[in-house]
């Protein structure tokens, strides 16, 4: 009996879907307009602008994934975005985030550009989001 329910809650789910899921894409797009890569991250700490509340951060162990390059465009999942709240992208020269260790980018402030974002402002813009 528990594997009917189980099997019938996820087929009513399947069909019907989660009722936030259907109000937000489950992506969203990151445009690089700029003539040189760039590196981006998330913080969901707003009105705290410091970078030390960054989720992931860029280039770590040298990981690329957050890295846009010039004139590209990127998909991330919505999921980064904040409840209700206000949701932070901070943009970097990717050269500089290769170079430098984190730590200095962190106590230097070495920012491109910083938006705050909300599920409204998504909405406005296609849920895209555009560098610079």
């Amino acid at each position: 009996m528990k594997k009917f329910f189980g099997l019938f809650s996820i087929i009513i789910f399947g069909l019907y879907g989660c009722p936030y899921s259907d109000d937000i894409p489950s992506h969203l797009r990151i445009v690089n307009n700029s003539v040189s890569d760039i590196y981006f991250g998330i913080s969901s700490s707003f009105p705290d602008t410091s970078l030390s509340h960054i989720e992931v951060i860029p280039f770590y162990e040298g990981n690329t994934t957050q890295k846009i390059e010039a004139g590209d465009t990127m998909s991330i999942r919505t999921i980064i975005l904040a409840e209700d709240n206000t949701t932070q992208i901070f943009f970097f020269d990717a050269n500089v985030v290769e170079a430098e260790s984190w730590d200095s980018i962190v106590s230097n402030y070495v920012v491109l550009k910083r938006k705050e974002i909300t599920e409204s402002d998504l909405e406005m813009s296609d849920w895209t989001i555009t560098y610079p």
